[in-house]
């Protein structure tokens, strides 16, 4: 997800005399606090959102929902005008998400609602003399109808919730005031000079 600005741009065209009057590198500067200005609680609502499509723990999406910031440069140098916000990471452990283990398999809060995950399980033995396997509370699933091999059942993806149409959504909804930001910055460092 990504919110740029560019020469042209159509958000630009409103306040082009006032960054005209600042000067080429002011002007950087502005739309660079503007942007990090919308990119922000941007950011904040994005992870948020997250966390309560996924389930997944807010520290969890926190470490993997990162954000690059704009930033406008060194003396001539270009900038970089955008503010982007990424996620990484491979499909989370279901051990994340607090499965408790019953006689058909797991069950455990994923995707906002318990959803039961038939003949998977974290402790071995027979019922009801269940003990743990010492396998740091992860969820397997056998991969045969024979009793090795074993696999880790994983949840959702964060890089591939990043882009469902309900996180684009409130991305979208909170970069439309982008150009509230811009005139906000604009106007206080014009009243520097007042």
């Amino acid at each position: 997800m990504k919110v740029e600005l560019r020469q042209g741009d159509a958000v630009l065209e409103g306040f082009a005399n006032g960054l005209g009057a600042l000067g080429e590198g002011q002007a950087r500067k502005v739309m660079a606090r503007a942007l990090n200005r919308t990119g922000g609680p941007t950011l904040t609502k994005v992870r948020r959102e997250l966390v309560r499509a996924t389930s997944a723990p807010t520290a969890v999406v926190r470490k993997q929902v990162v954000a690059s910031k704009a930033w406008a440069g060194a003396g001539d140098g270009p900038g970089k005008m955008e503010f982007v916000i990424r996620a990484a990471g491979r499909p989370l452990p279901l051990a994340m998400f607090k499965p408790r283990e019953f006689s058909f398999g797991v069950r455990a809060k994923v995707w906002g609602k318990f959803q039961r995950y038939e003949g998977m399980f974290t402790r071995g033995g027979q019922w009801p003399a269940r003990v743990p396997l010492g396998l740091g509370g992860h969820v397997f699933v056998r991969t045969s109808a024979a009793r090795l091999p074993i696999k880790r059942a994983f949840g959702p993806s964060l890089p591939k919730e990043l882009v469902e149409d309900k996180i684009v959504m409130v991305w979208r909804s909170s970069t439309a005031r982008l150009g509230d930001d811009i005139a906000h910055e604009l106007d206080r460092e014009l009243s520097r000079f007042s």
